[in-house]
């Protein structure tokens, strides 16, 4: 992530107001895709939820993330618990969130097909890999669409955070 991007400000709601301005300053290569990604941050959504991304808008909860130690705590608590993937911190939720942009919702679809077609063939319950291997949140899976819906996301993290297990996971 080292990558130097110029921020349009004009995207950004006055996360400078806020403690969130440095985690997005570590992130400003999300702001540079070419899709019109923007931040906002927003009290308003699940007091519990880091984020969510609907479309090309990326929300972080500026609860959470003003509060940087709870923030830290409460993520460091659910990477023990195997709800995220090993290694990561909150400062991942950004790459998680990512993933669920409109604009990469076809990369993210085909890092799963590509780990289910080097997976599938294992003497291993798929579902139990994603949970053991990755996170208990990569196993999401939505019944009327048929596919998990966060491992593509989680999938993005663990090559972050891991690339060795990503390339034996993925390729």
């Amino acid at each position: 992530h080292e990558k130097k991007v110029k921020i349009n400000n004009n995207k950004i709601d006055k996360l400078s107001d806020y403690k969130l301005d440095k985690v997005i300053l570590k992130y400003d290569y999300v702001l540079g895709l070419k899709y019109n990604n923007k931040y906002t941050d927003n009290s308003a959504i699940d007091i519990d939820a880091f984020a969510e991304t609907k479309g090309n808008t990326i929300t972080l909860n500026k609860f959470m993330y003003d509060a940087t130690g709870f923030m830290k705590n409460a993520y460091l608590d659910s990477v023990k618990k195997s709800k995220f993937v090993e290694g990561s911190t909150y400062l991942n939720v950004i790459d998680h969130e990512v993933m669920h942009l409109k604009s990469k919702r076809k990369e993210a679809k085909r890092i799963v097909k590509k780990f289910i077609e080097k997976n599938e063939k294992k003497q291993y319950n798929i579902i139990n890999l994603i949970i053991d291997e990755i996170s208990l949140y990569g196993a999401s899976f939505d019944d009327y669409k048929m596919e998990f819906y966060e491992l593509g996301s989680e999938l993005n993290v663990l090559k972050i955070v891991n690339p060795n297990k990503y390339k034996e996971l993925v390729g």
